[in-house]
């Protein structure tokens, strides 16, 4: 189990990452003044030895959403979009035959507590449109 975080202290944040407000601080580094990360989970698996999964359901955030800044989603997007057809090809087509749904499997998984909040707040809206 990885050690426990640091508790987040908002002005501390804002006075030191005013320059860049979309990098992620590490909740693991003791470092005054704290360092902030394009790729988080990336700077955890390599200094921390935990792994993004673990990071995440730590914190009780979603599994399947990136921590990444948006700086650096930009230049991840760019280029997939200058090796578009090599990117379908190899990481949609080839890589993702084993993410494809199979008729009668359960693809059940535990629900991050940040997805349990979106969910209900969905279904809210959808109640209350109706």
């Amino acid at each position: 189990m990885p050690k426990q975080p640091q508790k987040w202290d908002k002005a501390n944040h804002e006075k030191y990452n005013k320059y860049a407000p979309d990098k992620m601080k590490c909740p693991y580094c003791p470092q005054n003044p704290p360092s902030f990360y394009n790729k988080l989970a990336l700077h955890t698996v390599q200094r921390h030895n935990i792994t993004a999964k673990e990071l995440k359901s730590f914190l009780g955030l979603d599994n399947k959403k990136g921590l990444i800044s948006q700086e650096r989603k930009e230049i991840l997007r760019q280029h997939v979009n200058n090796n578009r057809a090599k990117s379908i090809e190899n990481n949609l087509l080839k890589k993702g035959q084993a993410t494809r749904y199979k008729k009668g499997i359960s693809n059940n998984y535990k629900r991050s507590p940040q997805t349990l909040k979106r969910l209900q707040q969905h279904i809210k809206n959808i109640t209350i449109n109706k």
